[in-house]
This record gives C-alpha cells, sequence and structure tokens, in this order.
C-alpha cells in the first residue's frame, strides 16, 4: 500500500469513528434508548382476523385470537353430592402454538367456588356500551406461586342483562407475555342485551303485581268499580319504574290509588322490587296529592 492509498484509509477509518460518535452522542444526549428486539403486542382494537364467540342465550359475545382454540363448550356439573348440583356454562379457551398451553376460563352463571389463592385480581365494571372496563389490579394471596404458574382472576361481574360472568387466567411464568394478550381478550367481551322475547311489557307488569292490584286494570271503565286503569313503564339506569293508577274510584273518599315498584331483569326473568300504594282523595275528603294518608 502506497502512501496516498494508507492516507485514504486513514480518513475512511476517523469518517466512521464520527458517525459511530454521533449516533451514541445522539441517544445519550437526546435521550433516546437503543431499540431492543421484542415482540410487539397486538395494538388495542387490531383484532381483524380474531374470531368471535357469541352466545344469545346467555348474553356474551367475545373475540380471541386465530392460534387460540375453545377446548371446552358445556354445561359444567359437579359436586354432584350437592343438593342443588351447581350446574353452570363453561368455556375454555387455549393458545395451541404455545409450548406449555395457557388458558382462559370462562363460566356463566358460576356457583362461586373457588379459586381461593389467585396471584391477582382484575377489577372489572360493565361500561353504559355493554364492554368490560378492566380498574385496579390487586396482588393475590400467592404472588410467588411455588407451582409456578400465576393465577388471575378478574371479579365476579354482575351485567346489566341479568347473568353473571367469572373468569380464571393461567399461564406458567415463563410466558409473562400471555397476560396483556388475555387483558386485550377480556376487552373484547360485550355483555349483549335481553333475549327477543323478553320486553317489559304491560301484561309482564301487571301479571308481577297481581297480587297487588285489587282489581283487573282495563283502560275503559268498570261499573261500579273504577272510571280508568292506566299503566305507565319508564326505563330509568338499568331498571324500570311501574306505575299502575286507578283513577275515578267508585269511593266516596279515595278518587284513585297509585300502586308502584321497580323492575329489573335478573337472572333470565323479570324481577320486582318493593311496592308502595298511595292514594288521592275527592275534593272536600283531604289531599289532592298521592300520600299513604288516608282520605276523609
Amino acid at each position: 500500500m502506497n502512501f496516498h492509498q494508507k492516507g485514504f484509509a486513514n480518513v475512511i477509518l476517523v469518517a466512521v469513528i464520527v458517525v459511530l460518535l454521533g449516533a451514541v452522542g445522539y441517544f445519550v444526549f437526546v435521550k433516546k434508548p437503543w431499540p431492543t428486539p421484542t415482540s410487539t403486542p397486538i395494538p388495542d382494537g387490531e383484532t381483524t382476523d380474531w374470531r368471535i364467540y357469541r352466545a344469545d342465550k346467555y348474553g356474551v359475545s367475545f373475540s380471541y385470537p386465530p392460534n387460540f382454540r375453545i377446548v371446552t363448550d358445556k354445561i359444567q356439573v359437579e359436586y354432584i353430592g350437592h343438593p342443588n348440583g351447581f350446574n353452570w356454562y363453561r368455556i375454555e379457551l387455549t393458545d395451541t402454538s404455545a409450548t406449555e398451553k395457557p388458558f382462559m376460563r370462562f363460566e356463566i352463571d358460576p356457583d362461586g367456588y373457588g379459586p381461593f389463592f389467585p396471584d391477582k385480581i382484575y377489577q372489572v365494571t360493565e361500561n353504559s356500551d355493554g364492554k368490560i372496563v378492566i380498574g385496579s389490579v390487586n396482588i393475590g394471596g400467592s404472588e410467588n406461586s411455588s407451582d409456578g404458574k400465576v393465577l388471575i382472576i378478574p371479579n365476579v361481574l354482575e351485567s346489566s342483562n341479568g347473568h353473571s360472568y367469572y373468569w380464571q387466567f393461567s399461564y406458567n411464568e415463563s410466558g409473562k407475555d400471555h397476560e396483556p394478550l388475555f387483558k386485550q381478550i377480556l376487552s373484547t367481551f360485550r355483555f349483549l342485551g335481553r333475549p327477543e322475547g323478553n320486553e317489559l311489557t304491560k301484561e309482564v307488569v301487571l301479571s308481577l303485581l297481581k297480587n297487588d292490584l285489587f282489581e283487573e286494570c282495563r283502560p275503559e271503565r268498570i261499573v261500579g268499580k273504577y272510571g280508568s286503569c292506566a299503566v305507565d313503564i319508564s326505563e330509568e339506569a338499568e331498571k324500570w319504574v311501574v306505575v299502575v293508577i286507578y283513577d275515578g274510584l267508585y269511593d266516596d273518599s279515595a278518587k284513585a290509588t297509585r300502586i308502584q315498584t321497580t323492575v329489573m331483569y335478573q337472572n333470565g326473568q323479570w324481577a320486582k322490587g318493593s311496592v308502595s300504594k298511595t292514594q288521592q282523595c275527592w275534593p272536600g275528603r283531604g289531599h289532592q296529592d298521592f300520600s299513604a294518608e288516608a282520605c276523609l
């Protein structure tokens, strides 16, 4: 190598060193870390290729990745010796691509048995769109599991559709990347409304109140009993307020009677709350507003 070739090589070497020093200075002084190879989690909402599970009978649907498989989809019967039998609906999913199979267990209207020592507890609620919102995460009773597995449970969720829901996530500690995925699966749960045919109608209301009504409720006059009867149903924050008013009573003191209650859809059926009865007096016979006080 002659002098000119050697000098040219030195220039190239100096240029490379300057470029490297510039890169180091950029990451140090601009405070941007060196990129490290990591697995890329699925961004929120990027579930276009996910499969959808839907159970209208139990008021729920959710999505899960294509590499997951539903391994159980049945009515589970355990504790046969118990007088009630404990029947409930259970679904289990597992990641077929994982060496050590994690699983997600999902139960509808569970019996409430176990597990007693989860590693983490998600506090979940239902938002106005019928979806799960994950709140705080609490450390459970066995943060350092002796069996090498991590067990996560969200609290039992009492949905506005009348069903309750329960989950268990379990995976080996070597598969920690599954926890964000399980949380994303959980976030896809959507609680469906009441099944078709289970609308709160006037007929349903009158059936619920049959022991509280003093007469059959009809809109037309019933001679010798009342002038008219009306049923009003209004929805307020996941419950229905029901008011039945008998007006024009054939009574010399009370002009009208109002019967009021709240109704909710729970455990697959309509249920009424406490019932109140008030009355309105004829002019000159007492109060003109509905009140529990007797008329004169």
